[in-house]
């Protein structure tokens, strides 16, 4: 009897070791869970480090944006105002001689007036001045483009007396020979302070030709274009007049420099375009001193953020760029776009003190009448607004990174994230397609409609089909019947066939984005979940103060190493059984400390109590009945082999199981280790297991579970069987 007893508690013992090692293959499945929730933390901690960088950023430099020069909106204004006043008269110019009657005319009176507008002589101190209040700094220039006068071959012979043509106009082909009266308009080859000027039958046209400089009074500037227009200033061989001049308001603080383009094509008419841009010098002056003081905080943002990133480098990834790169690309492709925003803010403040520099060192040279400097400061300009639209723009985009945090926009993230490679090869199709399209207009309407005069303006006005700003009607008018028959077989092919495709390519997308992604697999949830475990913490250290609950004056505050058990607890999601000492757990420790007195007496037990207990309180948390557990494992397997146990090696359940096989099981299973049955009846327990697949009851679709999962799983759900 004594023997029969001994051999049930040895198997009680083996049954009390499997959990055990069961429960130390989920304590290491939680140890590494909690070695990648440290991660998680740190790269959330990262997350917020980098938000109130990015908020701060993107506060200075807007800022900075909203009281510097490229947010003063007077520039519009001033500018706007002065080009309509120009650009509406140039519209009546059609021919030679209504261009004569503009310059001598409307020109003239608003660019050198020298009468008021109740016809009063200005003094002196008022001449050269445009609209009243802009000085006119350097010449009024006129200047043309000539072509070459070459041989015809005409084919028809009732057009034999045609003997001379005109040569495309090029910098290499134009006419540069000396004409007028006693050869007077001579040929100049580079001008200064002149720019190209860009045409709609050629761009551009270069910065050279026949110039003459008009005075800066009516009178004098009459008096000379009559001569000119006398002498046939202007004739056959006339493609291009370009008028440019340059004018500075003292109120704005702000250059413009003017050009006004005449097109005299060799098939006739006139063709008018007039360009007007603006520049205001950089000037840290008076309240702009605050523009300056917003740049540098800016950059002093940013090189922390370098800093920052240095230290990242240094620090967590050891100096390895490639662990670097690959954190970047893998689990925040956002940095790539803090890197440009970084590198840009330093280049763009640069460029601007640069810019700065070159505005005072604008001089006006009152020998030659020009104004030194000007065309290098534009160009700065020019690369500032430039780099400045797309670090702006990119900042907005940013803040992407940011919204994904809840879980809505990461998912549709996702979607867009699954569909690019669809959406890249419906980019080339609608791209291969538009110009097929654009080229089809061009040949059948290009000669009969401004639309499709060129590639560019085709595909805009298949865009505006598109939208609906272009009906059939419209195009019938240009070609009746083909114009039809265009926009139908366009807007099928677009509407029908390529617009469906990018709806079928999102739907896919987001079926598969919204059945088969959890919460948990997006950063944005780890984001939440760092905020609601820190607010949990943060309750509770704040508990003690809730002095209108009941027993608030006993209630102790919880200690710094509570509330660390507590934080990790919840960042882990531990269920109960895994925090508080279950059923199983007492029973296996009970099991356990029977068989080591058994085998080895009383005072083994004791001094493994004593050894876990060392303050004698008689109560164990789960660390300390885990302790216990170990004490006994190894002086158990010293003194007691138990090798004529059998053991037998754990195998997965099939896909498809009996889904009654899971209560047999359990019952079995309670009494798995005790001596009712016999070494032999396991056995073909286990083989009848295996047989119960083949039968008839009701079946159903289980993920591959193997038998040490299943029994945990029953131990946990009836703890009292045992």
């Amino acid at each position: 009897m004594k023997q029969q007893k001994f051999r049930a508690s040895q198997q009680l013992m083996q049954g009390a070791m499997e959990r055990a090692e069961r429960d130390k293959l989920a304590d290491n499945r939680r140890e590494q869970a909690e070695i990648d929730q440290n991660e998680t933390n740190r790269k959330v901690r990262l997350y917020f480090t980098d938000l109130v960088r990015y908020i701060l950023l993107l506060i200075f430099f807007q800022w900075a944006l909203a009281v510097g020069p490229n947010g003063d909106s007077s520039k519009f204004y001033v500018l706007e105002s002065y080009k309509r006043s120009f650009e509406t008269s140039i519209t009546v110019v059609k021919s030679h001689a209504t261009f004569w009657e503009y310059l001598q005319g409307q020109f003239v009176g608003l660019a050198c007036a020298d009468q008021a507008y109740n016809g009063t002589w200005l003094p002196p101190e008022y001449l050269g001045f445009t609209l009243e209040n802009n000085y006119i700094v350097g010449p009024l220039q006129i200047r043309q483009v000539r072509s070459r006068v070459d041989d015809c071959t005409v084919t028809t012979s009732v057009l034999k007396n045609i003997n001379h043509c005109y040569r495309p106009v090029t910098e290499e082909l134009q006419d540069t020979k000396a004409f007028g009266p006693a050869h007077q308009y001579k040929y100049s080859g580079r001008l200064e302070l002149t720019t190209q000027a860009s045409g709609q039958l050629k761009s551009p046209y270069s910065a050279n030709g026949y110039d003459v400089n008009l005075p800066k009074n009516a009178t004098g500037a009459r008096e000379l274009l009559a001569s000119m227009k006398k002498n046939r200033w202007v004739d056959h061989q006339t493609r291009a007049v370009v008028i440019q001049w340059m004018v500075y308001n003292p109120t704005a603080d702000m250059f413009l420099n003017n050009q006004i383009l005449f097109e005299f094509p060799a098939f006739g008419g006139v063709l008018s375009f007039s360009k007007f841009v603006s520049l205001q010098p950089l000037r840290y002056e008076g309240e702009r001193i605050m523009s300056l003081i917003l740049e540098v905080i800016v950059v002093l943002i940013v090189l922390t953020a370098i800093y920052r990133e240095f230290t990242l480098w240094k620090d967590v990834y050891a100096k390895s760029f490639t662990a670097y790169a690959t954190f970047v690309t893998k689990d925040d492709p956002h940095r790539i776009m803090d890197w440009c925003n970084y590198l840009m803010s330093i280049c763009i403040f640069a460029l601007r003190m640069e810019e700065w520099q070159a505005s005072a060192e604008l001089v006006y040279d009152s020998k030659k009448d020009q104004l030194q400097g000007f065309f290098e400061v534009y160009d700065l300009y020019q690369w500032d607004i430039f780099l400045q639209a797309i670090n702006c723009s990119q900042m907005w985009i940013k803040s992407f990174k940011y919204v994904n945090t809840f879980h809505t926009p990461s998912v549709f993230n996702e979607v867009y994230r699954k569909s690019v490679s669809d959406l890249m090869m419906f980019t080339m199709m609608f791209v291969t397609t538009a110009g097929v399209f654009a080229q089809a207009g061009m040949i059948f309407f290009g000669a009969r409609s401004a639309r499709f005069v060129n590639i560019t303006d085709s595909l805009y006005t298949l865009f505006d089909m598109l939208t609906g700003k272009i009906s059939a009607f419209e195009l019938n008018e240009i070609l009746p019947g083909w114009g039809t028959a265009f926009y139908i077989v366009y807007m099928f092919s677009q509407i029908y066939c390529f617009l469906n495709y990018v709806f079928g390519i999102f739907n896919y997308a987001i079926l598969i984005t919204f059945y088969s992604s959890k919460p948990e697999h997006f950063f944005g949830f780890h984001v939440r979940e760092f905020v609601r475990v820190r607010s949990i913490v943060l309750a509770s250290r704040l508990q003690w103060m809730k002095f209108w609950e009941r027993g608030a004056n006993n209630r102790k505050p919880l200690s710094e190493a509570q509330l660390e058990k507590k934080k990790r607890d919840l960042e882990l999601q531990l269920e109960p059984h895994e925090l508080f000492v279950t059923d199983v757990e007492l029973f296996s420790t009970r099991v356990e400390l029977r068989h080591l007195r058994l085998l080895l007496g009383q005072d083994a037990v004791t001094a493994v109590i004593q050894d876990v207990d060392k303050f004698g309180t008689c109560t164990f948390d789960k660390s300390q009945i885990k302790d216990v557990m170990e004490h006994v494992f190894s002086q158990v397997l010293s003194n007691d082999s138990l090798r004529h146990i059998r053991s037998f090696e754990l195998h997965e359940w099939p896909l498809t199981i009996n889904p009654l096989i899971f209560g047999k099981l359990d019952r079995l299973q309670c009494d798995s280790r005790s001596t009712k049955y016999p070494e032999k009846f396991f056995r073909s327990m286990e083989a009848d297991l295996m047989k119960t697949k083949n039968s008839e009851a009701p079946r159903m679709e289980t993920i591959s579970m193997n038998f040490d999962s299943n029994q945990e799983n029953s131990d946990h759900e009836n703890p009292e069987a045992f």
